[in-house]
């Protein structure tokens, strides 16, 4: 399968999907794409591709660079200004799995298992610059929200961060789950995560302190 295999109908809102399905799919090579024409419906067609010898695990674009989650070989930005020849401009390995990555004006948000959030400072992506560190074990997933950060921590459950002042990260909210904690996706004020084995939680973020379960979706028969 390749990009230019990828079809789908798409909202704006849906954009991040496809940019963290391409690495994905490619496993270590990101690849440029170009919208054949300005309409709901796309079709992707691969435009260039870097090799970044890591497992391309998320993405988040801003401007003519690429962050790319590269798993075991850190976060890999990526100068795309020319979509036909994208080369690795810069990149940060601490020598932790980064596993997700969420952009919030000059800093990038790193989730790695082993350290928590990270946050850089990218104003030059040339030269990004560590800021500071918010411990959370098994930080996976995550999901930007205005000024909050929802972070699914594997068997530790969801933690939701207030970002507004990202070189300052606080833990504001936390819900423990039964299970193991994959993923977050967040809309208005209800959260949806993936629990391993036993399906889809909503929850009510509202008081984003007091996280309170609304709804479920058992999906236990398909792990």
């Amino acid at each position: 399968m390749n990009a230019g295999q990828v079809w789908s109908s798409v909202r704006k809102d849906d954009l991040r999907c496809l940019w963290s399905l391409i690495p994905c799919v490619l496993l270590g090579i990101t690849v440029a794409v170009q919208a054949a024409e300005p309409t709901w419906s796309l079709r992707l067609e691969s435009a260039g591709a870097c090799r970044t010898g890591g497992q391309g695990l998320a993405v988040a674009v801003s401007g003519s660079h690429a962050f790319l989650a590269d798993g075991t070989n850190g976060l890999r930005i990526i100068d795309v200004s020319d979509v036909d020849h994208p080369v690795e401009a810069a990149c940060f390995n601490d020598g932790k799995l980064v596993w997700d990555v969420c952009l919030k004006g000059r800093y990038a948000l790193l989730a790695q298992p082993q350290a928590g959030v990270t946050v850089l400072d990218i104003s030059n992506p040339a030269s990004p610059v560590f800021v500071t560190n918010l411990i959370l074990s098994s930080a996976r997933q995550m999901m930007l929200q205005d000024s909050r950060l929802f972070v699914a921590r594997d068997t530790y459950g969801l933690e939701i961060v207030d970002v507004s002042n990202p070189a300052v990260p606080v833990s504001i909210g936390h819900y423990t789950t039964t299970n193991r904690c994959y993923s977050v996706f967040v809309k208005g004020n209800t959260a949806c995560y993936a629990r391993y084995g036993r399906g889809y939680f909503f929850l009510d973020v509202s008081d984003p302190s007091l996280p309170v379960e609304i709804a479920s979706v058992d999906a236990s028969n398909f792990n």
